[in-house]
């Protein structure tokens, strides 16, 4: 019987891969998307594709509370595209904090649109991000 469970392990894990999904194809360039924890999206007419690794930090003020300040979200994304290979990279909601985008390349941008729910959720699989890739202006 433990000779069994080792293969029956490992044959679980092969199969379940790195919980990425295929990217989607065609989101068109400058329009909104969303992607939940995992999920790759493809930019149409371009090399670009974002992935939504996870939020690192959250302490955006909770919804009906009085709070001193707003709070940050800050989301951990892979981008590839123009000339740069699964770059990991962190965008915020606060600006103070860091960045709400990032620049891909020399040819695009990544801006972090907006992170649902509208305060933390009870678990991390409970987050959806909405980006939008838009041209670098400034080529």
């Amino acid at each position: 019987m433990k000779r069994l469970i080792m293969p029956v392990l490992v044959a679980a894990f092969v199969a379940c891969g790195d919980g990425a999904t295929e990217p989607a194809d065609g989101v068109p360039l400058d329009v909104d998307f969303t992607l939940q924890l995992g999920e790759t999206a493809a930019i149409e007419g371009t090399d670009v594709s974002v992935t939504l690794g996870h939020v690192l930090d959250d302490s955006r003020c909770p919804p009906m509370a009085v709070c001193i300040w707003a709070g940050n979200v800050t989301v951990v994304l892979e981008v590839s595209g123009d000339g740069t290979l699964g770059e990991i990279v962190q965008v915020c909601s606060n600006l103070d904090i860091c960045d709400d985008s990032w620049r891909v390349g020399s040819s695009y941008r990544v801006h972090l649109v907006s992170v649902q729910p509208g305060s933390r959720p009870p678990t991390a699989l409970e987050y959806s991000v909405t980006l939008r890739v838009r041209p670098e202006r400034n080529q």
